[in-house]
């Protein structure tokens, strides 16, 4: 069949190029689990590329990350699913460094995936970080005295949170749990007073958070649902 061609009266149609994202994760990519429920989660339509803040790091340069005792530290993957905790300071460095060699690279949008980073991050590329999303949404709930319940993986990553949100925390109660979600049941007993519950890493995901409210009987609240509501604004 022959090609048809546009007569002269028909409009003219727009190409349409979806956007190009870069996602920064606080480990090492690619995380297909986390990148597919985000851009489930979302309704606009883009271009992903991954990208690990740990990416190409041996076990020697790794355990350089490790924190020393004072330092603020943040949980996270490695790219064959094990568990890693590293120093704040030590990834901030390597997350601005990364969004600086990105933002010659013509995205359209740069994410941070990661809570509990709180230095500034300069790019001429528009950049949307997790932690500034999140400190948006904790301010948005203190303004409604909602008593809210935070799950976090590190006792230290939940202080640190209290300390940089300050009296827009008041009304919070923390619970600690960890990658494996064995303690599920632990967390909905000590949160049951609460009026909302939101799990504060971009490491949880939407089951466990189904599981948390069921037990609970509380609404439930992820990071990854809250970045995906921001990155519909884009």
């Amino acid at each position: 069949m022959p090609s048809r061609q546009k007569t002269q009266d028909e409009p003219l149609l727009l190409t349409h190029t979806l956007p190009r994202v870069a996602f920064i994760s606080a480990g090492q990519s690619p995380r297909k689990g986390m990148m597919k429920e985000i851009l489930e989660l979302t309704s606009c339509g883009l271009v992903a590329e991954e990208y690990g803040a740990l990416d190409d790091l041996d076990e020697y340069e790794l355990e350089l990350m490790r924190p020393g005792e004072k330092d603020q530290r943040i949980y996270t993957r490695l790219r064959d699913g094990k568990s890693i905790v590293v120093a704040v300071s030590s990834l901030e460095i390597r997350i601005a460094n990364l969004c600086a060699e990105l933002d010659h690279q013509e995205f359209d949008l740069i994410v941070v995936l990661s809570t509990g980073l709180h230095n500034e991050i300069r790019t001429y590329t528009p950049l949307l970080h997790t932690q500034r999303v999140m400190d948006t949404w904790f301010a948005s709930i203190s303004m409604t005295e909602c008593h809210l319940g935070v799950v976090t993986p590190l006792a230290k990553q939940g202080k640190s949170t209290r300390e940089h949100m300050g009296d827009l925390m008041k009304f919070q109660t923390t619970y600690v749990l960890g990658h494996k979600n064995n303690h599920l049941a632990e967390a909905a007993q000590r949160l049951k007073d609460c009026e909302l519950i939101f799990m504060n890493s971009v490491s949880y995901n939407g089951e466990t958070a189904e599981r948390l409210g069921a037990l609970s009987g509380l609404p439930v609240v992820t990071a990854r649902k809250v970045l995906a509501n921001a990155l519909n604004l884009y």
